[in-house]
């Protein structure tokens, strides 16, 4: 595929189809992986030390994202546009790596300093730096293959990310410390798999450019602050923890939060397939922008709305299934706050997109700092209290990120200044309510079963609601037909051929 391609107002659909389905398959596969890492792992390491693993990781996170400029978001949009620039962006943005790697290793040992750590999280805490350090240099060519809209390559290579963390399990009797070394494994197989594949068609030999460094540094500010302030929610929400509750609270908290990103792999999906197609349609602008907008708000809400009542109604179910009832007896409470987060993240997580691709997620960085300030307050109030009425600090750190995601939700619809209702998307999510309801009715009588059983059951009663409900809308449900049936012809002549 060439690098430069002209700008248009919109690639052609099948494209971004296509992309989205790829993107989509490799989330699912992701999904599954994890939640069979997740299911074993925490069963046999405890709360408490995934306390230890969340305190330094997050530590070093927050490093990471202070010094790291998040040049990955920058690139994908930008690679989009830059046709035969993109080899000029990367090698800077490899040399600017490579100078910011000191900067992570003291960093974080002054954090880990100053919060008075014991030797175990000093050794986890060494071990994130490696894995961020070379993350830091890897993932600029993931988001280099994503703009060039390699979805094959870019999940194929996830994948293997993905496969690779079922070594934790083998390493798992070894301690955290086996577990979490797991990531350097995996950090440089991808990073040398990346490098192949970039390299075959640029040079990543990094330069020091001190101007180029600028500019680039200046055109991620917006992503910047949005990758800082999401770091910073989680350091202040973790260290809260640890200063009014005690470790095993922390990875419960750890735990959960995990467990909600799982539950954020439609958006991701769909966000990687429609930014390079967003980036080229924000040039011309005009209405149809405006209505793509309004269509991805209302998928958003009706793919969240099932998902946050099943997450909230099996909670119970879902955490005895994976641990047992003797562990993480705090995390099903810390599910049920996860639900009320999920609407908001899977809306905030797509306009972000439409912000990135409008350059306009530096105005919303503003907003977001203020976001900041509202979770460690919140954090600081819901925590003790949940810790006084329910014994479980977790929930109160959660209801904080909850409140802060819908004050950045709303921040997000005022810049954009696009309605995100009309008629038709208000008929929409009322018919979602409507099966998502009927689902509910069947969950909550079955909540104590095994959790297949509801899951299923109710997943379905939604799917058939929705249809013959219209929920997606006529066009949208013959075009999933027509995609459907595409992919089962495809797969028919390949096995006949072989």
């Amino acid at each position: 595929m060439s690098f430069e391609e002209p700008i248009v107002v919109q690639q052609p659909e099948s494209r971004v189809t296509k992309n989205a389905i790829i993107y989509s398959l490799g989330q699912i596969i992701s999904w599954c992986i994890t939640f069979l890492t997740i299911s074993i792992i925490p069963r046999y390491l405890g709360e408490g030390a995934l306390g230890q693993a969340a305190i330094a990781g997050t530590a070093v996170a927050t490093v990471a994202a202070a010094v790291g400029f998040s040049i990955e978001r920058y690139l994908i949009a930008e690679i989009a546009r830059a046709g035969d620039g993109a080899e000029r962006i990367i090698r800077a943005v490899m040399g600017l790596r490579l100078v910011s790697a000191p900067l992570i290793i003291l960093g974080s040992c002054i954090i880990l300093g100053r919060t008075n750590v014991y030797p175990l999280i000093w050794i986890l805490g060494s071990i994130h730096m490696s894995i961020f350090i070379l993350n830091s240099i890897g993932d600029p060519l993931r988001s280099t293959l994503a703009g060039w809209e390699n979805a094959k390559t870019v999940t194929l290579i996830d994948l293997m990310a993905t496969f690779g963390s079922l070594l934790a399990i083998p390493l798992m009797f070894f301690g955290i410390i086996g577990v979490t070394s797991v990531g350097v494994i995996i950090s440089v197989s991808v990073l040398a798999v990346r490098t192949n594949q970039v390299s075959k068609r640029i040079s990543l030999r990094p330069t020091f450019d001190l101007p180029l460094w600028k500019t680039l540094i200046k055109g991620a500010a917006g992503f910047y602050v949005v990758d800082l302030v999401v770091a910073l929610y989680g350091f202040s929400s973790i260290f809260v923890l640890r200063h009014f509750s005690d470790e095993p609270t922390v990875g419960v908290f750890g735990l959960a939060i995990r467990l909600q990103g799982t539950f954020l792999f439609l958006p991701t999906a769909l966000g990687f397939a429609l930014l390079p197609s967003l980036a080229r349609m924000a040039e011309v602008g005009g209405d149809e922008f405006k209505d793509m907008q309004r269509r991805v708000m209302g998928i958003m809400i009706v793919m969240g709305l099932p998902v946050g009542v099943m997450v909230f109604v099996l909670a119970e179910s879902f955490t005895h299934f994976l641990y047992g009832y003797n562990k993480f007896q705090g995390l099903p409470q810390a599910l049920q706050a996860c639900a009320f987060n999920l609407i908001p993240l899977y809306i905030s997580s797509m306009l972000y997109q439409f912000l990135v691709a409008q350059k306009k997620n530096a105005i919303w960085s503003i907003f977001l700092l203020v976001t900041v300030g509202i979770n460690y307050v919140c954090a600081i109030f819901f925590v003790p209290y949940t810790v006084r009425v329910y014994g479980n600090g977790a929930i109160g750190a959660i209801l904080a990120l909850v409140v802060a995601e819908v004050c950045t939700t709303i921040m997000a619809i005022i810049v954009l200044k696009n309605i995100p209702f009309n008629k038709e998307i208000i008929l929409r999510v009322g018919r979602a309510i409507l099966a998502t309801f009927l689902m509910f009715l069947v969950l909550w009588p079955l909540r104590k079963m095994f959790i297949l059983i509801p899951f299923t059951l109710g997943g379905t009663v939604f799917v058939l609601a929705a249809w013959k409900l219209h929920v997606l809308g006529k066009e949208e449900q013959q075009k999933l037909i027509t995609i459907i049936s595409k992919g089962i012809r495809r797969f028919r002549k390949q096995a006949a051929a072989s």
